[in-house]
């Protein structure tokens, strides 16, 4: 059945369609499904008619109007990002990237904070061998 289908390959729809049953007035149990707002729309995209034609459209302009709202967060949050990466020199901003690169990238700020420590050993470490050759 498609309900099965849908909530076994599906991680987002694996409770949208719940098996149960109920037993009819001649005593005979019969298989159901509980649907939740998932399975419901899942289910409604397959209907064809007024009534879910209206359902998939007022579903298109919500998600529509949610894409904009994200849209117009993610414009202001960047804006605001901007002003404050403004106010730092080059070397503030080239690490501000950096660390947010990593975080991106899944390591935690322990982690982070010794690599740079130990990039920051080798480099002033290259820079004392660098001028010992250049003034020699």
């Amino acid at each position: 059945m498609a309900a099965e289908q849908a909530g076994r390959n599906f991680a987002p729809s694996k409770n949208a369609f719940i098996k149960s049953s109920y037993t009819d007035a001649s005593g005979k149990t019969n298989p159901m499904y509980y649907l939740n707002r998932d399975g419901f729309m899942f289910v409604t995209m397959g209907f064809t008619g007024d009534k879910a034609t209206e359902i998939k459209w007022k579903f298109i302009q919500a998600f529509n109007a949610m894409e904009q709202k994200l849209i117009q967060l993610m414009a202001e949050r960047k804006s605001a990002e901007w002003l404050e990466v403004r106010k730092l020199s080059k070397c503030q901003q080239m690490t501000m990237i950096i660390i947010k690169g990593l975080l991106a990238k899944g390591y935690c700020y322990k982690q982070i904070y010794l690599d740079a420590k130990q990039k920051i050993n080798d480099y002033a470490q290259l820079s004392l061998f660098n001028q010992r050759f250049i003034t020699a």
